[in-house]
């Protein structure tokens, strides 16, 4: 005799192969949507929902599903555009120039992609909202590496790199100034040295103090 209290029933395990099937199918559906998004993309069109929906040959609430809204979609794009037009920020402050190098060499590298994406307004709509947690990181970044120099100082190096190490600086130097792919990363990377070594020197005290115009008198 079998004894039956080793044994699951046997129709306990229906149920979790369906999930496990519905899970899978979800997920193959969800990768469907991101390729087709991405497909839109692409090819310099905005992956609205109706439009991803109609690339990947689903009804528009399939893609309603899977992600809220046009915001969501794109958000979930996000980790392909990352090494193909933009790394993420480095770590530490010392690494920045060679950040500045790599990020310069990663557009030089997919030239139609970014310039695609910066001149597209549905991306630069995505991306003004992310434009401000970027310069915040920046700021952590320097205000950890120099908190010695001047708060003010520290704000303003911050937004000047943040500027010039975005696809939007890259694209400036690149179309308008005509400068070449070494002229670029030679650029960003004596850009970072310069701010990176202000911050480091002792604050400037040409400027006379209150007791010395004082004194002038």
């Amino acid at each position: 005799m079998v004894d039956m209290s080793t044994e699951r029933p046997a129709g306990r395990k229906q149920p979790r192969k369906q999930q496990s099937l519905r899970e899978a199918q979800a997920e193959l559906t969800r990768q469907l949507l991101l390729d087709a998004a991405w497909d839109l993309a692409l090819s310099g069109e905005e992956p609205t929902m109706r439009a991803v929906a109609s690339r990947a040959g689903v009804a528009e609430r399939t893609v309603y599903r899977h992600f809220e809204n046009l915001e969501a979609l794109v958000t979930a794009l996000r980790p392909r555009f990352m090494g193909r037009a933009g790394i993420p920020l480095c770590e530490r402050a010392e690494q920045l120039e060679d950040y500045a190098a790599e990020l310069y060499s990663t557009f030089e590298a997919n030239v139609e992609l970014v310039t695609m994406m910066l001149t597209s307004a549905w991306w630069l709509r995505y991306a003004r909202r992310t434009r401000s947690k970027n310069l915040e990181q920046m700021r952590q970044l320097l205000d950890e590496a120099y908190p010695r120099a001047a708060a003010a100082d520290r704000a303003a190096a911050a937004a000047t790199l943040r500027a010039v190490l975005s696809g939007s600086g890259w694209l400036y130097l690149r179309e308008s100034c005509g400068l070449p792919r070494e002229e670029l990363v030679r650029s960003a990377r004596w850009m970072v040295r310069t701010h990176l070594r202000a911050l480091s020197e002792p604050p400037s005290s040409s400027a006379p103090g209150p007791s010395k115009q004082r004194a002038g008198r």
